[in-house]
């Protein structure tokens, strides 16, 4: 990993830690004035919307989102073929993490304001906006990104490297026709390209489908 590439980590990283543990962070994702909502005609996104935007940034996402086109690039195709290969699986795995730690926060960003937690005891007094505003569906998401969430990490990696190649062929030209990918890299790129084609062609014939029945 070349320097500039580890600043941008270690800028990410201290980032993503003043949000996971900075205390106004946490405490303005749960706790709402109860001007928003108290003889006012506020609804569920309005009172989402009341919070401070630092309370409602998913900084997973964002470090996962730039965090692996950086990591893509900070290798050069002069580095050996075991550490391109390295790279591969790191990326993928850092991304399925990401990912898992993306959806988490996401839920309690969406649900922080409507949650009865102990040391906010002014929240037991409004249960109806609780019951009518949390979204208890946090579990279907968190299942299938555990169990799947590699395929749109690998998917997200393999994009990234196919204009790693195409970069370092038609500009830096250090791709040329001795180099050699290797085996693995070029069984993980076009799988979940194929993956990537596979699911794009269904949205998009879904999304026809369903326009023409109704014209």
């Amino acid at each position: 990993m070349n320097k500039y590439a580890f600043i941008i980590l270690a800028l990410l990283a201290i980032a993503a830690a003043i949000f996971e543990f900075h205390p106004a962070v946490e405490y303005h994702r749960i706790v709402v004035s109860e001007d928003i909502y108290v003889g006012k005609p506020c609804d569920c996104w309005c009172i989402l919307e009341s919070r401070p935007w630092f309370s409602k940034i998913n900084y997973w996402f964002w470090f996962w989102f730039i965090i692996i086109p950086v990591f893509v690039f900070s290798v050069t195709p002069l580095s050996s073929k075991w550490f391109r290969m390295g790279r591969t699986v790191f990326a993928i795995g850092l991304g399925y993490i990401l990912m898992n730690l993306a959806v988490h926060l996401m839920w309690d960003i969406r649900n922080g304001p409507f949650a009865v937690v102990s040391d906010y005891p002014w929240q037991t007094s409004w249960d109806d906006p609780g019951v009518k505003c949390a979204d208890i569906a946090d579990g279907g998401s968190l299942v299938f990104t555990a169990l799947f969430g590699w395929i749109p990490s690998g998917i997200y990696y393999s994009l990234w490297d196919i204009a790693w190649h195409q970069y370092h062929k038609r500009w830096t030209k250090l791709i040329d026709k001795n180099f050699k990918q290797g085996w693995f890299n070029r069984i993980v790129t076009y799988s979940f390209l194929s993956i990537f084609i596979i699911v794009f062609c269904y949205i998009a014939s879904n999304i026809l489908y369903y326009n023409v029945l109704d014209l």
